[in-house]
């Protein structure tokens, strides 16, 4: 290796380290800024998606109901009903 390349790496990796505080910052903001929007929006228009797991020989079949709001992407409720029956 020459030893310009070695500079140019170290370079390069000291720039990363600068590069990844940054990031981790915005990602904290990013996250703040996320929950404060769900905590002030009105949830007005939600979605609501089901999902069937059918059991087999030991489990029960389940379908679980996912409520998210559409604005804001809070998953509002979840709830997970069992059922007494193969499928």
């Amino acid at each position: 290796m020459v030893k310009g390349d070695v500079e140019v790496v170290i370079e390069l990796l000291k720039l990363h380290k600068r590069f990844r505080k940054k990031a981790v910052k915005f990602n904290k903001r990013a996250a703040e800024a996320l929950r404060e929007a769900q905590e002030t929006c009105p949830h007005e228009d939600v979605e609501v998606e089901y999902h069937y797991n059918e059991g087999g020989y030991m489990d029960k079949a389940s379908t679980t109901t996912l409520t998210t709001c559409k604005l804001c992407k809070k998953d509002l409720k979840t709830e997970t009903k069992t059922h007494n029956y193969y499928s």
